[in-house]
Formats: C-alpha cells, sequence, structure tokens
C-alpha cells in the first residue's frame, strides 16, 4: 500500500511559497492558518488575492486542509480583539471572504491524524480541560469554535491560578489553541499526542518533544512533510 505523505504549511501571511509546495503532489496540504497580515511589503490587496487563490484549489481539491490563525481570527464578525498589524481598511473585505470560507465548511481549528493534531498554535492539557476528555479531539475543537468562537482568543491567565505574571505575549498554559506559546505548550502539552503548531516564528523548523514548529516560511523556508508518521523536513525550492 501506497504510503500516505502529507505537507504542512507555516504561517505565510499572504506570501505565495505555498504555491510551489502544492505543485510537488503531495496527498494532503496542510495550511496552519494567519493568512493575513504582515510585517513584510505585502499590500492588503494582495493578502487578499493571495488567500482567495488558496481557498480556488481548496474548492477543488478536498485534501487541502485550512486551519484558522490568530491573525484571521480578529477579523471575525463578532471577535473584538485586535492584535498587532490588524488592517482597518481591509477589514470588511477579509471579514466577508473569511466567512465565505467557514459557511463553506473550508476553514477549521484543528486537524487529526492519527495521533498527530494540527492547530495554529497548540493544544495545552490546561486549555483542553474544557473539551472535557473528547473521543474524538479534532472533531470536539472543531464543534466548540462553530458554537462558541470566543473559547479561541486571547485568553489572560488568573495570576493565583496559574501564574505569577499575565505574559502579553500569551506564553500561558491556559491559552487557546490560537494563541499559546512554544514555552508554556511544551510545559503542559497534551499526553498520547503529537503536534504540528506555527503561529511562533522559528529560525529553522524545529522538532521537540513531539511537536513541530513550523512557522519559518520567512526565514529558513522550510515547511515540514509527514512520511509513515515521521517528521520531516522539506525545503522551498
Amino acid at each position: 500500500m501506497k504510503q500516505k505523505i502529507i505537507a504542512a504549511i507555516g504561517d505565510i501571511h499572504g506570501r505565495s511559497e505555498w504555491q510551489s509546495i502544492l505543485q510537488k503532489g503531495y496527498d494532503n496540504v496542510i495550511f496552519i492558518g494567519d493568512y493575513f497580515d504582515t510585517h513584510e511589503n505585502i499590500h492588503g490587496d494582495e493578502q487578499l488575492t493571495n488567500f482567495i487563490e488558496i481557498l480556488h484549489y481548496r474548492e477543488v481539491d478536498s485534501s487541502i486542509e485550512l486551519l484558522l490563525g490568530n491573525h484571521d481570527f480578529q477579523y471575525l464578525r463578532g471577535i473584538k480583539e485586535r492584535y498587532t498589524g490588524f488592517q482597518p481598511d481591509y477589514y470588511p473585505q477579509i471579514q466577508e471572504v473569511l466567512h465565505s470560507a467557514l459557511d463553506k465548511k473550508y476553514l477549521k481549528v484543528c486537524h487529526q491524524e492519527g495521533n498527530i493534531i494540527f492547530s495554529h498554535a497548540g493544544i495545552t492539557t490546561t486549555w483542553a480541560e474544557v473539551l472535557h476528555d473528547p473521543p474524538d479531539l479534532a472533531m470536539a475543537m472543531n464543534q466548540l469554535f462553530e458554537t462558541k468562537p470566543e473559547a479561541f482568543g486571547f485568553t489572560p491567565c488568573a495570576k493565583d491560578k496559574y501564574s505569577e505574571n499575565v505574559d502579553p505575549r500569551g506564553d500561558e498554559i491556559c491559552q487557546s489553541p490560537l494563541w499559546v506559546r512554544p514555552g508554556s505548550l511544551l510545559r503542559d502539552k497534551l499526553k498520547g499526542y503529537r503536534q504540528v503548531v506555527g503561529h511562533t516564528p522559528q529560525s529553522k523548523l524545529r522538532i521537540e518533544d513531539g511537536i513541530a514548529f513550523i512557522d519559518c516560511l520567512a526565514t529558513s523556508g522550510e515547511y515540514l512533510i509527514l512520511s509513515d508518521g515521521d517528521f520531516q523536513v522539506g525545503i522551498l525550492t
């Protein structure tokens, strides 16, 4: 039997490098989120066009999985949080295209392959308590997002319960799968799962204690390849 090979792409923030990865013919391609907002010279129109092009691929190929990142989340209806890079001039257009994708079930917050969980920032044991130990973790997360999207926002921690200080970058074990940082994720990671996450920029793709940190398209140009359960590094050519 032919083994399934999956590619996972880190935060793109309007970049178009994903196109060359799709052309390699992987069985599945998973985008880890953050399609919008940038610290580079990528115009808002270009970011929108780039995401719409991704959606066109998804329309004809259901093997492409699109996850939501915090820089996408902040444009959703009813969400009042604003993060760095927010583009008020493009708020209506980005919101419209994101909700169109959500209505078509093209966007979700979690994908699962066996015991490997893909999400934008990662899932801690503490945050997962809201799910009440479900038999299907990814399904429970995606259902929670549909009914209570605010559960995935930035979550300040109570000082007396989780930590001595509230970290402004979200480095807290109570943070949501769109916000938690690597230090807290490694300290409080889910038992029995490996994870693939983006969100926090890396100088190169990093695999530590069963977690692959893949937000490195802008630095090393690397992405993750999952082959027969093994984490491998792919490099843009």
